[in-house]
């Protein structure tokens, strides 16, 4: 069995490029293809039609915040231009996802603020409690048991090992961190330990958790303060889904 990747080492350029409606230029093709009965879509461009979204898509702006604002250089615009540095990067045949916060601000897209890194540490690298509920990231209520639930993802999966519960929203916070601290050092030994760049992808997750630590530790402060005052944890989190579901109509 090829590859997705593979069978797509031989597209030629368009007759007439086709003009996306974030206004990237699509010069190549094929950009889907069948083999052995299925149909695949060309993971490279998967990733440049993904980037366009994250930077120019009020649907996407108004449920993930903090992309507005995420510009693109005129060569990323151009399929064939970003298919040539893709193919140039280590990690293109792993199918690895564009980054562009290690090198870069996190708002643009070009050939130089941009390396490709696994999907996991991309993860840990973009999380944010701005796209969260009522809690920082890591945090949900649990009703069954009336309590608070850390748990932390790895690779899309909940972490293996016991799940705890908390009355406290700062105590989960702070197990919820140590977590993340814990999958960052697993992934970084486990998915990149040749990484040409791993010097600064290490450096750039934990600046990145670290930050991420004093947001949700903030975060939870005024949780608690608020739990104080007579909204418990749960009430606060009735009011989160019912803003999350507000927010998604009128979107």
């Amino acid at each position: 069995m090829k590859y997705a990747i593979e069978l797509f080492d031989e597209m030629k350029p368009k007759a007439k490029p086709t003009v996306t409606k974030f206004g990237g230029v699509n010069d190549l093709a094929p950009v889907t293809t069948r083999f052995d009965g299925e149909k695949y879509e060309n993971p490279i461009y998967s990733h440049w039609r993904s980037m366009l979204t994250r930077a120019f898509c009020p649907k996407y702006h108004a449920k993930h915040p903090t992309y507005i604002g995420t510009t693109v250089s005129d060569e990323f615009m151009t399929f064939s231009n970003f298919n040539e540095w893709y193919r140039q990067q280590y990690g293109w045949d792993k199918f690895w996802h564009l980054d562009k916060d290690v090198r870069g601000d996190g708002k643009h897209y070009s050939a130089e603020n941009c390396i490709l890194i696994p999907h996991a540490l991309n993860l840990l690298l973009t999380d944010s409690d701005a796209s969260r509920g009522a809690f920082p990231s890591g945090i949900r209520w649990h009703d069954p048991r009336g309590m608070l639930m850390a748990r932390v993802c790895e690779n899309g999966k909940p972490q293996r090992g016991k799940t705890p519960y908390f009355d406290d929203v700062i105590e989960a916070t702070e197990y919820a961190t140590k977590l993340k601290r814990e999958v960052a050092e697993r992934r970084l030994r486990g998915d990149i330990p040749d990484h040409p760049s791993y010097d600064e992808i290490e450096a750039a997750v934990y600046a990145s958790l670290d930050l991420r630590a004093v947001e949700q530790r903030a975060h939870a402060i005024r949780c608690k303060q608020i739990a104080i005052v007579g909204i418990d944890y749960r009430i606060q989190n009735v009011y989160a889904l019912r803003l999350k579901d507000e927010q998604e109509a009128a979107a």
